[in-house]
């Protein structure tokens, strides 16, 4: 699942999270997060952990 956000460069986003960039450039702006690593070639994925599924496993993809 995909959510609009306000524009943000993954330096700022990764600031305020606590996170790293772990693809792509520091500046580049983004305007959506996924939840689905299906579902997010204009998003930044954000990986949780559930009953059935470990948002981890997927980051390679």
């Amino acid at each position: 699942m995909s959510y609009s956000i306000e524009p943000l460069t993954l330096s700022e986003i990764a600031a305020a999270t606590g996170g790293e960039i772990v693809f792509g450039e520091k500046n580049t702006l983004v305007g959506a997060v996924s939840t689905d690593s299906r579902d997010c070639e204009n998003a930044v994925f954000v990986a949780i952990s559930g009953e059935k599924f470990n948002g981890n496993d997927f980051i390679p993809n």
